[in-house]
């Protein structure tokens, strides 16, 4: 039996999920907007989120063993136990098992997930490398600052 802080806890996580990605770019887009450099958009960022772990830990620390007091008695665990016995649906009734006419669509459902990301997994393999010295060698500025972006997943670009 899953128990309640089992549902907090992935509640917690995701949110976390959801508003820590949100917040990251938020505080970056301000930091941005007041005329931070990029290479220093991250430092106040990080402070935060290093705050919010600490935050964190000080919750976790707080929490405290439930109280015996709403522990259930023996005579109360019995009568649960008893009109659970008697309430429980037999086990033939709790089996499941897929139609076999839903193989095509989940076959389908998963192509139409997989191909994107197998496309944009394998698609920086298929650029030319842009942490090689010789990588983009141009004429024109304006034509350096289209090529640019597309390499803007190089980690050696240090000039944006």
């Amino acid at each position: 039996m899953v128990g309640a802080i089992h549902g907090r806890l992935l509640t917690a996580w995701a949110v976390a999920g959801v508003l820590g990605p949100v917040l990251v770019n938020y505080l970056r887009e301000y930091q941005l907007s007041i005329g931070v450099e990029k290479a220093a958009a991250y430092d106040i960022t990080l402070y935060i989120l290093a705050g919010l772990l600490v935050l964190g830990f000080i919750c976790n620390a707080l929490v405290r063993p439930v109280a015996p007091k709403y522990f259930m008695t023996e005579a109360e665990l019995a009568a649960e136990r008893a009109h659970g016995e008697k309430s429980a649906p037999a086990a033939s009734e709790l089996e499941w098992s897929a139609d076999p006419s839903s193989k095509p669509v989940a076959v389908a459902a998963w192509l139409v997930v997989g191909i994107p990301l197998a496309w944009g997994v394998g698609s920086p393999c298929r650029r030319p490398s842009c942490c090689s010295s010789n990588a983009v060698l141009v004429e024109k500025p304006a034509q350096a600052s289209r090529l640019r972006g597309l390499f803007r997943f190089c980690p050696s670009d240090h000039r944006r």
